[in-house]
This record gives C-alpha cells, sequence and structure tokens, in this order.
C-alpha cells in the first residue's frame, strides 16, 4: 500500500488525496462526502443513502444507459460504483471509478483524464430535467434500496444486528437504519433528491482519494475548476458518545420461524471520542473475540460448544461494540454467562501475554492484504475523512505495535454491556414436549 501520499485542499474542508502506485492494473478515483444521519428525519437518511447510486445511472452528456454504457466501454471497460454506509451518527456517500491504467492503453489513450472527467459529469451535472432529477430513474432506485430493506428480513443476523442496535441506541441517530425506512424511501420526490445534492456538494466535508501510477495534476486541476464555482459552508457531523449504560441492561426478546437463535449483546465501550484509548480498545476486543485465538472463539464457540459462530466488532465512530452469535434458543443463558465470562477474564488480565501479539499480527495481516486492491486502498484513505492528518497503514501498524498490557487492560475497564437481543426460535423446546 502506498505510503507516500500527497494531500491538496481544492476548495473548503474538501481534500485531494493523491496516492500513487505501480502495483496494479487498473487505477481508481473516489469521491467521499460525510452528511449528519439527523435524529428521526428517515427522509432525509433516506436520500442521502440513495443519492449515489441515482447520480452514478446517468449525467446531461451522457443521459441514458445506451450511451453511458458506451462511454464506459470507450474507457477500456471502466466501471462505476457507489453507496452509503454509516460513519458514526453520519452518512458517508460514495461515488468511484475504476479503469485501465493509461500505460496499458493500446494508443496512448488518456484514460484516466476520462475517468476523471465522466465522474465529474455524473457529480456536477446529473441528468436533470425541467431541473429535477428523472422520475424513471429515481423510481428505480427507490424499488431497488427498498429491496435491499426488505431482503434484510430473511437474514436472520443481518435482522438480529438491526434489531439491537435500534433497542441500543434509541434515541440516538445511531439507532436509525441509515438507509432510511421503506415509506420514507417511497415518499421521495425528484425535488427531494435535488435538494439533498445540492447539500452535499455545498454542506459536506469531502475527500477524494486517487490510486493510479500517474494523472494526479490533471484530476486534481478538474476538480478545483469544478468546485470553484460552489460555495462551500461545510457542516462537520458530531457522534454522540454515551460512555456508559444508561441504566439497567436493556434485554429484548423475540421470535421467528428460525432454525437457530440470534444472540446480539450491545457493549459501551466508555470512550468519549473516536480516538480515546482507540488502539489498546481495538487490542481488547480482537483478544476478546477477534480471531481464532479469542477468548470466544476457543472457549464459547470451541470448547463448550455453545454458539455455532460468535465474534465481538466495534463501531469505533459510535464507541460501542457488538458481540453476535447464532445459539440453540435453549442454550441463551449459558451462552450470555459464558460470553460475559470470556469479558471478565479479559478485564482481570486473565490470559496468555502472546494474545495480545497475536493480536497484533492479526491487525497487521489484515492491514497487508488491504494492499493487494486499489479499492480498498482508496476506501482507507476515504474513512479518515474526518482525520485532520492521513496516517498510512504502516504508521497505523507501528501504533498497534507500541500498545502496552497495561493499556489494554485500562481500556478494557470501560466495557460494559448496555443491552442484549435474542431472536428465539418459535419451536425452541417442542421436540421435548413430544
Amino acid at each position: 500500500m502506498p505510503n507516500d501520499i500527497r494531500v491538496t485542499e481544492i476548495a473548503e474542508q474538501f481534500r485531494f488525496v493523491a496516492a500513487p502506485t505501480e502495483k496494479f492494473k487498473s487505477s481508481v478515483i473516489q469521491l467521499n462526502f460525510l452528511l449528519p444521519m439527523p435524529f428521526g428525519d428517515t427522509k432525509a437518511v433516506a436520500a442521502h443513502a440513495l443519492l449515489p447510486g441515482l447520480l452514478k445511472r446517468s449525467c446531461a452528456k451522457f443521459p441514458t444507459a445506451r450511451l453511458m454504457e458506451c462511454r464506459l466501454a470507450d474507457l477500456y471497460g471502466a466501471s462505476l460504483a457507489g453507496g452509503s454506509a454509516p460513519m458514526g451518527e453520519a452518512q458517508l456517500l460514495s461515488i468511484y471509478i475504476s479503469a485501465l491504467e493509461n500505460r496499458y492503453a493500446l494508443t496512448n489513450e488518456e484514460i484516466t483524464a476520462g475517468c476523471s472527467e465522466l465522474l465529474l459529469e455524473l457529480l456536477l451535472r446529473p441528468n436533470l430535467i425541467d431541473g429535477l432529477f428523472n422520475v424513471d430513474a429515481l423510481e428505480l432506485e427507490k424499488r431497488l434500496l427498498t429491496e435491499r430493506i426488505e431482503s434484510e428480513k430473511g437474514n436472520k443476523a443481518a435482522f438480529a444486528r438491526r434489531r439491537l442496535l435500534a433497542e441500543m441506541c434509541d434515541g440516538e441517530a445511531y439507532g436509525m437504519d441509515p438507509r432510511g425506512t421503506v415509506e420514507a424511501i417511497s415518499a421521495l420526490t425528484p425535488t427531494d433528491m435535488k435538494e439533498a445534492w445540492e447539500e452535499t456538494l455545498r454542506c459536506a466535508p469531502a475527500i477524494c482519494v486517487m490510486v493510479s501510477s500517474d494523472g494526479f495534476e490533471f484530476v486534481e486541476s478538474k476538480l478545483r475548476e469544478g468546485f470553484a464555482a460552489i460555495n462551500r459552508k461545510p457542516v462537520q457531523p458530531e457522534t454522540l458518545y454515551v460512555t456508559a449504560p444508561k441504566g439497567e441492561i436493556k434485554y429484548v426478546r423475540e421470535t421467528q420461524e428460525v432454525e437457530q437463535g440470534k444472540l446480539v449483546m450491545g457493549f459501551r465501550l466508555g470512550m468519549a471520542d473516536k480516538d480515546d484509548r482507540w488502539l489498546a480498545m481495538r487490542l481488547a476486543l480482537t483478544i476478546f473475540g477477534g480471531g481464532v485465538y479469542s477468548g470466544l472463539f476457543r472457549n464459547v464457540r470451541e470448547k463448550l460448544s455453545l454458539c455455532y459462530y460468535c465474534s465481538a466488532r466495534p463501531h469505533r465512530y459510535k464507541g460501542i461494540a457488538l458481540v453476535e452469535s447464532g445459539v440453540d434458543t435453549l442454550k441463551e443463558d449459558e451462552a450470555k454467562t459464558a460470553i460475559l465470562n470470556e469479558l471478565s477474564y479479559i478485564q482481570q488480565g486473565l490470559f496468555e501475554d502472546s494474545l495480545i501479539e497475536d493480536a497484533k499480527r492479526d491487525i497487521a495481516d489484515g492491514l497487508q492484504r488491504a494492499a493487494d486492491s486499489p479499492e480498498i486502498i482508496a476506501d482507507w484513505y476515504a474513512r479518515q475523512i474526518c482525520e485532520s492528518n492521513l496516517e498510512s497503514p504502516a504508521a497505523y501498524e507501528a501504533r498497534i505495535n507500541a500498545v502496552t498490557l497495561e493499556e489494554v487492560l485500562d481500556a478494557a475497564q470501560g466495557i460494559r454491556l448496555d443491552t442484549v437481543y435474542f431472536l428465539a426460535s418459535a419451536n425452541a423446546g417442542e421436540e421435548e414436549v413430544q
């Protein structure tokens, strides 16, 4: 992964990141915008979530699917993608283009230049009819986003995770579905989408990451030119960090026709912000439930055979962690007790010192695997959109390796159970009764 990046500011709170590398045959240009996720405003959330898909569909210069396909074909089969993802109580909107590097063109075509021009056409000059987004394109994107939400009902692990977050973060923006609701999506109009687009260009902190071997100066100049006429007044999103459980542990149990119960346990990490003891916290959670060497895997899953799967995942930008597991409904209490026991062992330091090195090695391996894709490299820097100074994977790894056992134990003390959600099998116990 390139470590010698160059960062320049092309507009108010809009940075361009040049990540030079000759490792890949393809280059990537990724545009990213960060917008607050206003609590209770499901319509705004839905509009933001839908916007990247709508923008990448067409533009004023290439208004039809056929014309877009032809242009991408001319750019040696370039591909477009876009989407949104939660980042704390904000939404990270992304749209990117990937194409063959210039040096592999058959007749010295400027593929990168063509890709950057197309990306800016999509972003700055969308396919508007009488000043509004095309109704048919909007309806198609609304249907696709609705289908993604509805399909989650069949994915019981994802369903349980969403229910846990809704209950745990009730009254907080993080408890909302970052795609909005089906009803809010259905209500979106072309006017709503134009307002969301204009808000994004004007108010969202932004970052453009380019992973390539050349062409940086051209892309940077095009970005400067394109945003020169936009009166940017960026609003920096903020996340509400709740440092401790709000009261008694909240327990929610629901039943469905499922073969395997889904147990999700939500923990507050005691973090005051995204940087508060983060590296030590990440190591503590990795030892707890992040790999095959972790307590949740070795003991709860393998030794005690209480879970079909069991792992811990931190949500840094909210200061929480979820332990997700698949369990037999009748073993719910045993599984909860065993999971909390493993956390207690971590907090008391009752684990082999070598596990810290295992965790550090596991994180380092993940960073090295990320270097195998220009898209992942671009995403690495894009997700630092809130940071004042961008950090390379090598620098991050060095900081991880410097974390001490004492720091890990101190961070672990802040982990407190907040909410438990269990999706139980409606048929549990029937065989025993029969």
